[in-house]
């Protein structure tokens, strides 16, 4: 019984592509699909946390340099800058978006295909690594309500509540 308990257990992390370490929950993780010769493509996700933390890094084996970056307006243009981390809150957690907050993906050897998963270990002060699955969507296709976190379609990987 205990073995059955065991490898249900196993078969269910695998299959969901949400992470809860430590009172962080990672989810609603994607990417966009990128052309040949690409070099770069950027991660999206949302966070939440019982007691506040902070995001100071990503790892992936898709690419030797994963940047947390965000967008900052200088003189009425935004700009783009690598940033040391972000402040995740214990009520209002972490949403990285597109035109935002966001994991850049540096130096990318290959394209990144439309349907792609790939993992994503995300580093916090306090919870420690946490590990997720990105799935690579066809560009533009944001998940529904991804402002807070929340998705209303069967085909959302790592859709957790």
């Amino acid at each position: 019984m205990k073995m059955r308990s065991a490898a249900l257990t196993a078969l269910l992390l695998s299959v969901v592509s949400s992470a809860a370490y430590a009172d962080v929950i990672v989810h609603d993780a994607y990417s966009f699909a990128t052309v040949s010769g690409t070099k770069t493509g950027a991660v999206f996700l949302t966070v939440g946390a019982d007691a506040a933390d902070r995001l100071i890094g990503a790892e992936t084996p898709v690419t030797k340099r994963a940047e947390l970056h965000t967008h900052e307006d200088d003189k009425g243009i935004m700009k783009m800058r690598k940033t040391d981390g972000f402040d995740v809150g214990a009520d209002t957690g972490l949403t990285l978006k597109p035109g935002g907050h966001h994991i850049m993906l540096m130096d990318l050897p290959e394209p990144l295909v439309k349907d792609q998963t790939f993992p994503l270990t995300l580093v916090f002060e306090k919870a420690g690594k946490v590990e997720t699955t990105v799935l690579v969507r066809a560009a533009g296709d944001v998940p529904a309500d991804h402002d807070h976190g929340h998705d209303h379609g069967d085909d959302h990987a790592g859709h957790a509540h």
